[in-house]
């Protein structure tokens, strides 16, 4: 039997390829010299929101949202990642008129 010869790109190694793409040639999120607020979301309690406010100083604000399971945990482990710290806090009610 001759050996397999495997043509083209794993699917393993094309989205190896791709997350280095996206995340530039360290391979690595670019942190953020800024501090994150993180929170449970007001429209769906499995929502979990960072929230912070553009590092340039222009009056932007980013806000990132993890919904499903471990939600909490995943917008708590991106928060270490990409911002310099971060605050998480009790969900307060949205303000009505």
């Amino acid at each position: 039997m001759g050996a397999t010869v495997f043509s083209g790109m794993s699917d393993v190694r094309r989205n190896a390829r791709d997350a280095k793409a996206m995340l530039g040639p360290t391979g690595t999120i670019r942190r953020v010299a800024a501090v994150a607020i993180v929170y449970q979301g007001y429209l769906s309690p499995d929502d979990w929101v960072i929230e912070t406010l553009d590092a340039a100083g222009d009056g932007g604000i980013y806000v990132t949202v993890f919904s499903g399971p471990k939600a909490r945990e995943r917008a708590i482990e991106y928060a270490e990642e990409k911002y310099s710290g971060f605050q998480l806090r009790d969900s307060d009610p949205p303000l009505r008129s």
